[in-house]
């Protein structure tokens, strides 16, 4: 979508919010791209390569790690080491926040002891 701006030299916040929301970036600053490489680390749940990843995407191995994984990485919501690249914490709390995932419940065990004493 192209939108003249003619006469204003100043661009306003709700220009910008108007234009953020229609090129589909959102209030952190992440695009779909960036959210299909979180939910992909976050489906597989193991280090993924960079060619597995491209493949996985439909994307180029030079884009992810030129382009998108270096601002994921600086945003602290993946994690590149040995094996591979991986979701942090943040990346998964993001998802979870902003509705892409369900948040998994965890489940707390508590070990009843054997004997129990009344104080009869």
């Amino acid at each position: 979508m192209v939108v003249a701006l003619g006469d204003i030299d100043t661009i306003t916040d709700a220009m910008a919010i108007v234009t953020f929301f229609e090129i589909r970036i959102d209030d952190t600053g992440l695009d779909a791209v960036d959210i299909r490489v979180l939910k992909a680390l976050h489906e597989t749940g193991i280090p993924v390569g960079v060619d597995s990843l491209a493949v996985q995407l439909n994307e180029s191995p030079k884009v992810l790690t030129e382009t998108i994984e270096p601002y994921l990485i600086q945003r602290g919501l993946i994690a590149r080491g040995p094996k591979g690249r991986v979701l942090t914490d943040m990346g998964r709390e993001y998802l979870v926040e902003q509705g892409h995932i369900e948040q998994k419940t965890k489940v707390r065990k508590y070990i009843m002891p054997l004997t129990f004493d009344r104080g009869f």
